[in-house]
């Protein structure tokens, strides 16, 4: 398919707007403007969408679903709700494309997809990539900027601080993205707690020593298995 144009249309394929596309298809050199989705790409699938123009798609501008591993690559995506959603097993190779400004984020990563995003342009979008757990993407080069957030990770992150506020008495401090749930092994006594973004404890040590803190993150969305992991050494006393 090249060479064509797509505006206004508002039932196609599935009941949503645009082109629903099977397995083969070349998409070349199209427009699409004002629909609500441009293009959904249903897997498995290697389909090819290159040099296609994005305009005023009010919900995305390509949907990624199913389990299609094609190329979306060198397309201009503009004013669109967003750019790219990419979701439920879908693996595309998404490079080389102009991303901005569109009115909410730029790619959009979630469920189980895994896309490889190489060298796009993605700027002056509210954010310009967001991953949702449990979405694996990989991520290099590319200038992503300019967006009022650039990356909007929401897969757990373990950042570990320890404070010492009195001689035998520690503070700890763990920010974790999206955590449901925290372990905590003092090194003496190990504690279980539900935590939120930002979790605070204060522990009493009963005596002098070095002592390593261990910190799990349990992800209810992973059915409570450990998502990450941190740790630290504290000294008390000499």
């Amino acid at each position: 398919m090249s060479g064509s144009k797509f505006t206004g249309n508002k039932n196609v394929g599935l009941g949503l707007n645009g082109v629903v596309s099977p397995d083969p298809s070349l998409i070349h050199n199209n427009s699409f403007e004002n629909n609500k989705y441009g293009i959904i790409v249903l897997g498995p699938s290697d389909s090819e969408i290159k040099r296609n123009n994005f305009y005023k798609n009010t919900i995305t501008g390509i949907e990624s679903k199913g389990k299609f591993k094609g190329f979306i690559e060198n397309n201009i995506f503009s004013e669109n709700g967003s750019g790219i959603l990419v979701t439920e097993e879908s693996s595309p190779h998404i490079e080389g494309n102009t991303i901005t400004p569109n009115q909410e984020v730029g790619i959009v990563i979630e469920a189980n997809s895994k896309p490889y995003i190489r060298a796009n342009t993605i700027q002056k979008n509210q954010i310009g990539i967001w991953v949702l757990i449990p979405a694996n993407p990989s991520i290099t080069n590319g200038n992503i900027s300019n967006n009022v957030m650039d990356i909007r990770d929401w897969r757990d992150v373990c950042e570990l601080m320890v404070t010492t506020v009195e001689k035998e008495t520690v503070t700890l401090s763990v920010f974790g993205d999206f955590v449901t749930r925290m372990k905590v092994d003092w090194g003496d006594k190990i504690e279980d707690d539900y935590a939120d973004y930002v979790f605070e404890a204060l522990h009493d040590y009963q005596g002098n020593g070095t002592y390593k803190i261990r910190v799990q993150l349990l992800d209810s969305a992973q059915k409570w298995r450990t998502s990450k992991k941190c740790e630290a050494e504290i000294k008390i006393g000499n």
